[in-house]
């Protein structure tokens, strides 16, 4: 059996301790034992790294802080600084684990610098000799390096050595600090690179709008790191496990408050400058789709309506399944529902004797 061994990145600003975001809440969730700079076994199954800028209150003995101190904090948060230290101390755990119970796979989750820390430590990894043949996937929300880190390719770019890279990216963060990590060019770079597998998805929001609890779009974030790193063989402890039609509820509820998070550009330090960001999302003008994950998950969860909003003509053949599907949709996804008649695509029968298929469309 292969053995994985999972780490955790938090971003600028947070830790262990804001569990109200995502890394940390995975902290909270993952089965096995902890690895700590200062108790390191064979056995450990997992670690998380403070973010530059910050640290738990009270006494921490699970790792060094990169954050202890105001000059410390202030550093961190201008320029990163920590990160290399939490680098090197996930590389002084890994080796010695690796070296008394040989790890296969790494699977790493991190937001903001935490997940160019991701970035950082798989390059690390891949160059040192004792590591580089270890198999690594990455769960990356909203990647940003930061000024003055954005040239560095040990910040930007991911090895041949990581075979799944996952991101999510923010559309309407706009301030210029906050430029996100070049996904796309990871992306069309792995196609010339055999087994590396990169998907990115774009959602709408500020850089974080999807790490932290209690939106719709947080609630689909969390799930997509849950099932990234489950698929590939970190052990939760619960977590958050949707079906296509849940998911298709988050992705309605998002269309609810597009607007919302479309005025969602970033409060703080916003005098430094903005500057928009250049997202690939074909979808994002589109009148119901989020992006492309949702019309998937769409196609799904209610084929024939899938197939309707994009081309309304395949109405005529419905038949009977599209009037099951409304039905179901009705009883068992309401946000969906209600987005479709709030948008006009679908008009709720008038009377009980009159049929979805004798509603008006439009496409």
């Amino acid at each position: 059996m292969a053995q994985v061994f999972t780490v955790y990145n938090c971003g600028t600003g947070f830790n262990r301790d804001r569990t109200d975001e995502l890394i940390g809440y995975l902290g909270t969730i993952t089965a096995g034992m902890q690895a700590k700079p200062n108790s390191v076994t064979p056995q450990d199954a997992w670690m998380i790294c403070d973010g530059p800028g910050s640290a738990p209150k009270g006494n921490n003995p699970d790792t060094r802080t990169p954050g202890s101190g105001l000059f410390r904090q202030l550093r961190g948060n201008i320029s990163g600084h920590g990160w290399e230290h939490n680098v090197r101390d996930a590389m002084a755990i890994i080796k010695f684990i690796h070296a008394g119970s040989p790890i296969s796979v790494i699977n790493m989750a991190g937001w903001s610098r935490g997940a160019v820390t991701c970035h950082m430590l798989s390059n690390a990894i891949a160059s040192d000799p004792d590591t580089r043949g270890i198999r690594i996937n990455i769960f990356a929300a909203d990647p940003v390096a930061g000024p003055g880190n954005r040239a560095d390719p040990s910040k930007n770019t991911i090895p041949p050595n990581v075979q799944n890279y996952f991101a999510v990216v923010a559309e309407d963060e706009n301030r210029k600090i906050m430029k996100p990590v070049n996904v796309g060019s990871i992306q069309s770079h792995s196609e010339d690179i055999p087994n590396q597998r990169v998907k990115v998805i774009s959602v709408p929001g500020e850089h974080n709008s999807g790490v932290m609890r209690g939106t719709p779009l947080g609630k689909l974030v969390w799930y997509l790191a849950h099932k990234f790193l489950s698929k590939h063989g970190t052990r939760l402890n619960g977590g958050i496990q949707l079906s296509h039609i849940e998911v298709c509820e988050c992705y309605a509820g998002i269309r609810m408050y597009m607007a919302d998070f479309r005025n969602m550009h970033g409060s703080t330090m916003g005098a430094l400058g903005r500057d928009g960001r250049t997202v690939n999302n074909s979808l994002s003008a589109h009148h119901f789709w989020v992006n492309d994950h949702h019309r998937s998950q769409f196609a799904k969860a209610f084929p024939v309506m899938g197939a309707a909003i994009t081309n309304p003509s395949l109405l005529a053949n419905g038949g009977f399944r599209l009037q099951q599907e409304l039905t179901t949709m009705k009883n068992h996804a309401p946000w969906t529902y209600t987005v479709l008649v709030k948008l006009g695509l679908v008009t709720p029968p008038q009377n009980t004797r009159q049929g979805f298929l004798q509603q008006q469309y439009r496409g």
